[in-house]
């Protein structure tokens, strides 16, 4: 490659990724067992592009550059060409053609006040009636020229109250709200890992030498907790009590305090986790946010390469098991249908992951957000055992809306399995102790 070709590359970091051809006999393309589209394999081919680019690019003092062109492209999806046309035509085309036929009707009746001008001014030509006309001719511009102005304002509020333009939910959610909102962070994340991905465990290194995982202060019954509808999950943070802290296992001597949990499902109880264990999806999936206490907050934790640890629950819906303790946040979520909406739920309401988080075995990784910015900073600790819920208490939270209308709800916040660029190094932690609650 050339020094100008990595250059070539990076001026077409906004080539819509849909103009990808395809080979249906690419192996790695039909090999991936679940929930993989044409759009991320689209975006793995243009990032190992940007990759090879960057290599070139750090003799040339680009890194910088190159590091925001990447975390755009991991964040970049197409946008739905439906939802692109509805748009254009409620807010631009309609407007349009509503100022262009009013304009014809009004040149219409200018026309015809001129016609009658003119034929009266023939038979009967006195200078004060002619006058009387022309100021009546000014009198219907002056109206032409306002209602021209006025037509787009009013009808892009007859749309705005009565005409809800929102995304549809897809099913595949969108992770390009802002394609700006990129971070700067070090080199390391320009090989990075990007998550979720699917578990193997005769890919893993097994090992016995991590401390017990701590859990401190998750089950306590103190404080407030509060569950929101954030129009893409369900999250659940603590007020006025100390906050929960995750200490011990690969997580080394680092304590980490609890920031929130939130939850993943589909449209099915079959693929509702981001994480794929042996080939096997879920119907939801949890993580338990936790973010560096040495480095104060989640905001500035998230850049860091050793900044969040997210611990991993899967959920398997049955039809004849009620789980008890999920019943708390399953209910709960029956109140907040609308979105933005909030209500308070019991402190202890995270019992029902008290059984899973003393399981010896877990595996780890380090890997990344899975929402934007999708910040390669993230070591995860994922159990396998799945916990059982019911199928209407899964259900519960797809009847939740993801738009202030009502017309859509979440029925899909899963983001697709990533495939990594290399080697990963995951450990399974087979520790003779299981992890300890408090």
């Amino acid at each position: 490659m050339t020094t100008s070709e990595p250059l070539r590359l990076i001026n077409q970091e906004f080539v819509d990724l849909n103009g990808f051809q395809y080979d249906e006999n690419d192996d790695d393309v039909f090999e991936t067992k679940t929930r993989r589209t044409l759009e991320e394999i689209a975006v793995k081919k243009k990032i190992e592009e940007i990759n090879d680019a960057m290599s070139h690019l750090k003799e040339f003092g680009k890194v910088e550059r190159s590091l925001k062109i990447r975390n755009h492209l991991i964040a970049y999806e197409p946008v739905e060409i439906s939802v692109f046309l509805k748009r254009f035509l409620l807010t631009q085309l309609i407007p349009l053609i509503s100022v262009v036929l009013i304009g014809i009707w009004q040149i219409f009746l200018f026309g015809l006040v001129v016609l009658l001008w003119i034929w009266e001014a023939l038979i009967y030509p006195h200078k004060d009636e002619i006058i009387e006309k022309i100021l009546f001719v000014c009198l219907v511009l002056i109206s032409w020229f306002w209602e021209l102005l006025n037509a787009p304002l009013y009808i892009k509020s007859t749309i705005t109250k009565n005409e809800c333009i929102c995304a549809p939910v897809q099913k595949r959610p969108s992770y390009s709200q802002d394609p700006d909102a990129t971070i700067t962070v070090e080199e390391w994340r320009l090989h990075g890992v990007q998550s979720p991905i699917e578990l193997k465990h005769d890919e893993t290194n097994e090992y016995d030498d991590f401390d017990p995982l701590l859990f401190h202060g998750h089950w306590d019954n103190e404080g407030e907790a509060m569950i929101v509808n954030n129009g893409y999950t369900a999250t659940i943070t603590f007020q006025n009590r100390a906050l929960p802290q995750l200490i011990g296992g690969p997580l080394h001597n680092d304590k980490f305090v609890f920031e929130q949990l939130h939850f993943h499902w589909s449209d099915d109880d079959h693929s509702g986790c981001e994480h794929i264990f042996e080939g096997k999806a879920y119907s939801m999936e949890a993580h338990a946010v936790h973010y560096n206490s040495k480095y104060g907050s989640f905001k500035d934790a998230v850049s860091q390469h050793d900044g969040l640890a997210v611990v991993a629950f899967f959920l398997q819906a049955t039809d004849d098991f009620e789980n008890a303790c999920f019943k708390k946040l399953s209910e709960a979520v029956k109140d907040i249908v609308k979105i933005e909406a909030s209500t308070q739920v019991k402190a202890d309401c995270f019992t029902w992951i008290k059984d899973a988080a003393q399981c010896k075995g877990y595996y780890t990784y380090q890997g990344s957000l899975t929402t934007q910015p999708y910040n390669e900073s993230v070591t995860w600790i994922i159990y396998p055992k799945p916990i059982h819920v019911s199928r209407e208490q899964v259900q519960n939270f797809r009847n939740m809306h993801s738009t202030p209308c009502g017309q859509y709800n979440i029925d899909n916040n899963v983001r697709p399995i990533q495939v990594p660029n290399k080697k990963l190094d995951i450990f399974y932690a087979r520790s003779h102790r299981a992890s300890t609650v408090f």
